[in-house]
This record gives C-alpha cells, sequence and structure tokens, in this order.
C-alpha cells in the first residue's frame, strides 16, 4: 500500500529512484509481465508500508532514532561490528550507539517495554541480565565467546552470553536533529537517513556524519537491494492522523461486560498494530459495538485507512464498519460501508471522500457472531488535504 496525493492502494514493491530523483514502484509485483512501473514526485509522497514487526536478530537503537539488526560480532572502547545474517560486517562507533538489545523476548509486547526502556538515557553504562537485574560502569569489550566485560569501581565483572539481555550506553538520544528519510528494511533495520541511495548491488546511507554501506553477505539470497525495502517515509512530509485528533464524542455499548475506552495507537488487547509482520504505529482500537466522532476543517479532501480484526484475535472475531461524514447542513450520510471483516483476514484499504465534511465518524457494529473477540484496528487513518 502506498499513499500519496493520487493515493494508491494496490499492492507496490519498492523499485529504486529514476534519474530525476522521483520513487519508482512496482504495481502488481507478483507477476513482473505485468506489472506498470509508478513514478511519484518526492514532494507528494506520505509513506508507504511500513517497519517489519517480527525480529530473529538482535536490535541495535542508535543515537538519531535508527534501528540496526545484527550479532555482536566485537565491541570494544571505541567501537562495535554489526554481523547481519543478511549484510556484510560494518562497524558502528560507540558514540553513535546507544543501546543493544542482545536478547529478544518472544512476546511482542515485553518486547516493546524493553525498546522504550533503552531509549532512556543513561549515565553510565547499564548491562541488564535475562533474570532483570543490571550493573552500571563502563563496558570494556566482549569476547569471541560473547562474553561481556563491565568495569565497576576498577573492578571487572564478566556477564556470559547466555545471561545477557540487554547493553545501554552512556550517553543521550540526538535530539536536535531531523532527517529527511525514514527506511524501513526487511531484516529489521530502520534508517533515519539524511541522504540514500540503492542499486541492486547496495544500499548507501549517511546517518549522522556516518556513511554506512549494506551489501548483502549472500547475492543468491538477495540478489536485488530495492526489494528488501519495505517501508519509506519522508520526514519533512508529515501526514495528518485522524488518531492524533481529541475525539468530539465517542461510546461503547458493549454486548456484555463494562464499556471499553477507545484506543490511540494500541489495539484493544493493547499490544501495537501488527499484521502480516508489519506494523502500523498509528490508528486507533475499537470494538464492537462503538462508534466515535472527530471535528474537522474543511480543507481535507480524503480519509485513507486500512481495517483489520487485531492479530490477538487469531481467527475470531467479525465487524461490519462504517464511516459517516456530516456535511455544512450538519445532516449525516453513510460515505463507506465494509463487507464482513473476519479474524485473520488481511487489511483491507480503503479512500473515503472527506469533501465538505465538518466531522467524521467511525463505527464498529457486530457482524454474524455478535461479539467474539470484535477488536478492530484502523490503522493509518490519515487526512488528506
Amino acid at each position: 500500500m502506498c499513499l500519496n496525493a493520487g493515493i494508491t492502494s494496490q499492492p507496490l514493491e519498492f523499485s529504486g529512484f529514476d534519474a530525476e530523483r522521483r520513487l519508482q514502484f512496482w504495481l502488481a509485483p507478483d507477476d513482473l509481465s505485468d506489472a506498470e512501473l509508478k513514478v511519484i514526485e518526492p514532494g507528494e509522497f506520505l509513506w508507504w508500508n511500513g517497519p517489519v514487526a517480527g525480529f530473529s536478530q538482535p536490535l541495535w537503537l542508535l543515537r538519531d532514532g535508527s534501528q540496526l539488526a545484527g550479532n555482536i560480532g566485537s565491541l570494544n572502547p571505541t567501537e562495535a561490528e554489526l554481523e547481519s545474517r543478511y549484510w556484510q560486517p560494518f562497524t558502528v562507533s560507540r558514540q553513535w550507539l546507544q543501546a543493544i538489545l542482545v536478547f529478544l523476548p518472544a512476546n511482542h509486547q515485553q518486547r516493546d517495554r524493553w525498546l522504550e526502556r533503552l531509549q532512556e538515557p543513561v549515565t553510565q553504562d547499564r548491562v541488564w541480565t535475562r533474570d532483570g537485574n543490571y550493573i552500571d560502569g563502563v563496558v570494556m569489550d566482549m569476547d569471541q565467546r560473547g562474553t561481556l566485560t563491565i568495569e565497576v569501581d576498577s573492578r571487572s565483572y564478566r556477564i556470559e552470553a547466555d545471561r545477557l539481555m540487554a547493553i545501554a550506553f552512556a550517553g543521550s538520544p540526538r535530539s536536535d536533529r531531523s532527517t529527511d528519510w525514514e527506511i524501513s528494511l526487511r531484516d529489521g533495520c530502520r534508517l533515519q537517513a539524511d541522504t540514500w541511495q540503492v542499486s541492486d548491488q547496495e544500499l548507501q546511507v549517511t546517518l549522522g556524519a556516518e556513511v554506512y554501506t549494506l551489501a548483502p553477505r549472500n547475492r543468491n539470497l538477495l540478489p536485488s537491494m530495492p526489494r528488501e525495502v519495505c517501508g519509506l517515509r519522508i520526514r519533512r512530509m508529515q501526514p495528518e492522523f485522524l488518531s492524533e485528533l481529541t475525539p468530539l464524542n465517542y461510546r461503547h455499548e458493549p454486548l456484555v461486560g463494562a464499556e471499553l475506552p477507545l484506543q490511540t495507537n494500541r489495539s484493544v488487547a493493547g499490544g501495537r498494530f501488527t499484521h502480516g509482520n508489519t506494523l502500523f504505529e498509528h490508528g486507533l482500537g475499537m470494538t464492537s459495538k462503538s462508534s466515535v466522532v472527530f471535528r474537522l476543517d474543511e480543507n481535507f479532501r480524503a480519509l485513507h485507512f486500512g481495517l483489520a480484526i487485531d492479530e490477538s484475535s487469531g481467527n475470531h472475531g467479525s465487524v461490519v464498519c462504517r464511516v459517516l461524514t456530516l456535511d455544512a447542513n450538519r445532516q449525516w450520510r453513510e460515505a463507506w460501508v465494509s463487507d464482513e471483516i473476519r479474524g485473520g483476514q488481511a487489511p483491507v484499504f480503503q479512500t473515503v471522500s472527506l469533501v465538505g465534511a465538518t466531522a467524521v465518524a467511525l463505527t464498529v457494529d457486530y457482524g454474524d457472531k455478535a461479539d467474539v473477540l470484535d477488536r478492530a484496528n484502523w490503522l493509518m487513518p490519515t487526512l488528506v488535504r
């Protein structure tokens, strides 16, 4: 799914840039014989897809907000070497490295809590072990077996690899910088880039003052670098999301049990929005039977969103959703109604006109199975001017 000034909801695959640095995407990439190349001006582009939700390698957090994925090849007082299953090894300066989540919890919510914790600055290096304890000091090095050495008050302590949970390095995030691009890769990398270039053989990206080159370890496994890009966003083109507005009214009429609140950027179950291994960072979590109303200014021409039952519901859940708009004469009209949305289905993306609308309402009603884990996710509800 790609969102730009023209609003395209078809499956796309990133192809690269043309000679004028315009974005190129293949429509219907599963059958390249019938594929169409779509060209988008950077000034019209908002976002395409998003970062991956699942990870299989340790996560490295950089001070600009970037995220890398890979094992620790080596670590010393000045730099760390990242060894990825996919890319040739490269080094990262310790000054630019904020933290490493070495052991990944299987539970997504636990992993997210760890990532939030590692965003917090520390005045000394801090090492957590898997039993929940931590030690502050100066991280010195890591040997080839993965044993970490940390110095505390002139005494050295060694932490074996199978006990290591996470490492945070002393310093603060670089919040004074803004970057042009956010690039998500299929291996879990998420790059906040000033500039970047991609060819079939490699991806070159500038993070802060450092230039990194990502080249495949095995070209037979990764024959095309553009295909490894799974999400893009131009950060200076700030989309406006419906979930960022304050609701005018929200109502939940439960079939049984207590009323549930509207969830912003979280599902009704409390987790982040993940579907098909893609993370959607913005949205609204609602259950049946509920409705929410937002006041709008009259400059919006469309609302673009995805809709799905939360993955925590499994194959359960069935809802019918509607979008209603209020015109200048204070008349509500039904702008869109969904088919039955069921658990286990892929998200459905839709665009609804907001021309002349002064308010918009989203409703979630019962499907054919009443309320059985009816956890509806409105994904990336983007207001287009």
